[in-house]
């Protein structure tokens, strides 16, 4: 029904576009004809405007020739014998009559010459005309045969317009009486789409585990599986700690000591997850190792773990300035830190009472790594040697 609907009303737009095309094919011949009957009229005008002086150019012309004929009628010779020549008078008007006939002569062609132009124009405007009553004629009688045409078609268009709603009438009826729900059947579709949803569910879950997500922007450190390797959905990290012990002498990967105060500490990352930023502080000696299937380190923000005795470590607080000096970099300046944690217990280890103090690298960091030994430092007032050794932040 919709198609025949729809032919319906192309059938109807497109009688609308013949009939304006043909009524303006018909007014355009019109107006030319129009203007070809005003062209013919003109012509004829002009015909009678040239006619006139032709016909007093002419008569003109026959008067001076009269004139012409009786001035020199005295100057004229026949055979042998003469005649007696003219006085000067008569010369004169001779001479004038006939130079007014040349005149007369050469208007009178000029205005013929006219008279046929204008004829000639008469004949074409005229064959204009009949052209254009033809054109006018051939115009109207196309825009009736256009116009009954489409006539005819939007006719056929509404029978079968009124054919196409019986039948939906028709069929409506029929499926209206045939389709009564199943409730059986509805509820197995209900259940089949249940369970697509699950399955779409699920698959979109396991497309989601197929992407491994940082639990906080990083530096990967080490990776502990290859491709193929089945790994555990956790990792955990694993801590030793070791001992140190006062004494006088050099630095070294152990511990040192420098006057009555001794200390020592490593460099890490600090672990920044989503439960938040991370740092933590070791006893003297102590290490530290992360273990996973893939080892993060926060390169931007660098800590140094050290330990201080007892007396120098009662003067510590947190915020203090410090400055810390890596070792084997013989030409590395000192780089300001700050004191980020002091650790509330303390290690004792050989009679001395030692506390951790975690120190935040402030300074240019880009050229440390995890692990690097911090050669030495000053913390407040003190002047102090730190052997450390890095801990891997997970």
């Amino acid at each position: 029904m919709q198609t025949a609907e729809s032919n319906l009303s192309a059938a109807e737009t497109s009688a609308d576009d013949d009939a304006t095309s043909a009524e303006q094919a018909v007014t355009t011949a019109q107006d030319n004809l129009g203007f070809a009957e005003q062209t013919l009229s003109n012509d004829e005008a002009k015909l009678n405007n040239d006619e006139a002086p032709l016909t007093s150019a002419q008569n003109q012309l026959t008067n001076d020739e009269a004139a012409e004929a009786s001035a020199c009628a005295g100057s004229s010779t026949t055979g042998t014998t003469a005649t007696p020549s003219p006085s000067p008078s008569t010369s004169s008007a001779c001479s004038t009559d006939q130079a007014a006939v040349a005149t007369d002569k050469t208007t009178v062609a000029n205005d013929t010459s006219a008279t046929s132009s204008d004829e000639s124009a008469i004949q074409a405007a005229q064959q204009t005309v009949t052209s254009d009553q033809n054109a006018v004629s051939s115009a109207q009688d196309s825009e009736k045969t256009t116009e009954d045409h489409d006539k005819a078609t939007i006719t056929s268009e509404k029978e079968a317009v009124t054919s196409a709603e019986k039948w939906y009438r028709t069929t409506l009826d029929t499926n209206t009486e045939s389709a009564t729900p199943n409730p059986t059947t509805v509820a197995q579709d209900a259940s089949a789409v249940t369970n697509d949803e699950i399955v779409v569910q699920e698959d979109q879950q396991t497309v989601a585990g197929t992407t491994l997500a940082a639990p906080f922007a990083g530096t990967i450190a080490s990776i502990s599986a290859d491709v193929g390797n089945v790994v555990s959905s956790s990792g955990g990290s694993t801590g030793s700690t070791g001992s140190g012990s006062s004494g006088s002498g050099s630095s070294g990967s152990g511990s040192s000591g420098s006057g009555s105060s001794s200390s020592s500490g490593s460099s890490e990352a600090a672990a920044t997850g989503a439960s938040g930023a991370g740092t933590g502080a070791g006893g003297a000696g102590t290490t530290n190792a992360a273990s996973g299937f893939i080892v993060l380190t926060d390169l931007s923000n660098m800590l140094v773990q050290a330990t201080f005795d007892e007396t120098d470590a009662a003067s510590l607080r947190a915020g203090a300035a410090a400055s810390v000096t890596l070792e084997g970099v013989s030409t590395a300046s000192a780089m300001s830190a700050t004191v980020a944690e002091i650790d509330p217990t303390s290690t004792t280890s050989n009679g001395v009472v030692d506390y951790g103090v975690t120190l935040a690298l402030t300074g240019n960091q880009a050229r440390l790594k995890p692990g690097e030994t911090a050669a030495s430092g000053t913390c407040g007032r003190r002047a102090t040697r730190w052997p450390t050794r890095s801990r891997p932040t997970r």
